[in-house]
């Protein structure tokens, strides 16, 4: 092959998930992908049902529009805010930006696993630094630091554990890096906080060159088909990942059901509030069956399964069979963990049952 060969670092991607069996069905409760099985407001589906006529239109207005529902919304500049299908495209491009070969990119061994391929994608260099009881680790990351370091990409809350830190903690990880390197703060759960001690760290953008934040419509209203994300930074950065950004990277049927969601009053809260009560519930049944569930500040709950009890993936696969979807993961610390993503009252009824079941059997 005469082709020259891609960046060498990407051979090293590996999937950060296992895979899902094939064929799901109408039928299948899925509570693998910490989707909002709520469903976005009812004022979304009315504007996705109107932006659907426009489909065969690229959305050449941009994001403008979105970017002030936005703002008006969480109280920042909407200047300062760039849009994209889904958060995850933006902190890939925010690595592309960045990143290159020799340069260091810091996250936590049990956070979220993406990072790592983001740097390879960009031939970097993804650096695991050790957690706390899978728990971010500030005195870790700000050990980890050497000339070499670019960028720290930290989850808060963090995926798959369910972990958060209080925001005094952000503040002096950031304050502990030097100016040179990118602090990226992944707070696609953070309307599922209710620790009094976390705060969205938007001030934190304000204040300093060297920060980013990212969001997403995908979890609490309700639009992960749609892939929409947005990211709020400093003016120069922004504008940076605008013009390395896809041509239309919004659809129309996103633009509108965004800017709706951002007009949907006190649905989030509404979901906020069911998602708890169900968290808690499942929580506290899993404890009832003798197993380990983390603590968590968002829509699903890391398992864990005592060393001498079934195996993580035995009780997926039995879970599987009986068409409910649940998450394993490859990295060898979590091989005795499932998470599990909140769903509806009825799904989670379902779901309490099944598991009793399936440790019966596997016990």
């Amino acid at each position: 092959m005469n082709l020259s060969p891609a960046k060498r670092r990407i051979v090293d991607i590996r999937a950060h998930m296992t895979a899902l069996p094939e064929g799901f069905s109408s039928d299948t409760i899925k509570l693998c992908s910490n989707e909002s099985s709520f469903g976005p407001a009812p004022g979304v589906i009315d504007a996705a049902e109107k932006a659907v006529r426009r489909m065969q239109f690229y959305a050449e207005q941009g994001t403008g529009e979105l970017q002030e529902a936005i703002a008006q919304r969480e109280g920042i500049d909407p200047y300062r805010i760039v849009c994209g299908p889904g958060s995850d495209e933006l902190l890939s491009r925010l690595c592309r930006a960045y990143l290159g070969v020799g340069d260091e990119l810091l996250y936590t061994i049990n956070g979220y696993a993406k990072f790592s391929n983001y740097g390879l994608a960009n031939d970097a260099m993804p650096v695991r630094v050790p957690d706390a009881d899978f728990r971010v680790s500030v005195d870790n990351l700000l050990a980890s630091v050497t000339p070499k370091t670019r960028m720290v990409m930290v989850a808060n809350p963090d995926n798959p554990t369910g972990s958060w830190l209080p925001h005094s903690e952000i503040v002096r990880l950031h304050a502990g890096l030097p100016e040179s390197v990118l602090l990226v703060l992944d707070s696609a759960y953070a309307e599922y906080v209710d620790d009094p001690n976390y705060a969205v760290p938007s001030a934190l953008v304000e204040g300093h060159d060297n920060v980013v934040m990212t969001r997403t419509f995908s979890k609490i209203h309700g639009l992960a088909g749609l892939r929409l994300g947005w990211l709020y930074g400093p003016a120069e950065i922004v504008e940076i990942l605008r013009r390395i950004g896809p041509t239309f990277p919004i659809s129309n049927i996103a633009l509108d059901c965004g800017i709706a969601a951002m007009d949907s009053g006190d649905y989030p809260e509404e979901i906020k509030q069911l998602n708890r009560s169900l968290r808690n519930e499942l929580r506290d049944g899993m404890r009832s069956l003798g197993l380990y569930p983390l603590e968590s500040q968002t829509n699903f709950v890391l398992i864990g399964f005592p060393e001498d009890g079934p195996d993580a993936l035995k009780i997926t696969e039995a879970l599987w069979e009986r068409k409910i979807m649940v998450r394993c993961f490859p990295n060898p610390i979590l091989i005795n963990y499932i998470r599990v993503s909140i769903g509806t009252e009825e799904e989670m009824a379902l779901f309490h049952s099944a598991m009793r079941t399936c440790l019966d059997e596997l016990c």
